[in-house]
């Protein structure tokens, strides 16, 4: 009878949560946030923990998406970067909650790399402008050095 109660109240739960994509984006920031302060390197077991998955499982998905990279140690333990910890929680989060094949994550990976790639990278004409401004405000700043 105890366990009927304790189900009915999981399932109760479970019911009463409402996800919307300001939560999902909340709760992936959240994630990234959960990694340990510091840590640059992570052994496989730590990931599995942290992302809730079975080691099998980040396996697999080092498998299928080149971007991870994880590096054997001297004993052979696979060490993940944090870089490829943030990866992996999004291949999560896409695999998981927005429910993206592996094919699809893939692309939409891609995807994202490709916007960050456009919005960090300064083309060649921004650089050359900023270069002349500066020049420009050297040459304002040596000539009023007197004033």
């Amino acid at each position: 009878m105890w366990h009927l109660r304790t189900r009915a109240k999981t399932q109760l739960e479970l019911n009463t949560v409402v996800l919307d994509e300001d939560t999902l984006e909340a709760n992936q920031a959240i994630a990234l946030d959960a990694l340990p302060e510091g840590k640059k390197y992570f052994r496989i077991g730590e990931v599995a923990s942290l992302l809730k998955v079975e080691a099998y499982v980040l396996r697999y998905w080092e498998s299928e998406f080149k971007t991870i990279k994880p590096v054997k140690a001297g004993s052979g333990h696979r060490v993940y970067t944090r870089k490829d910890v943030e990866t992996l929680q999004m291949i999560k989060h896409l695999l998981y909650n927005e429910k993206f094949s592996i094919k699809g994550a893939k692309k939409k990976l891609t995807e994202k790399k490709k916007e960050v790639k456009a919005v960090s990278i300064p083309s060649n004409k921004t650089l050359k402008e900023i270069h002349s401004e500066l020049k420009e405000l050297v040459n304002f700043l040596r000539q009023n050095q007197s004033l």
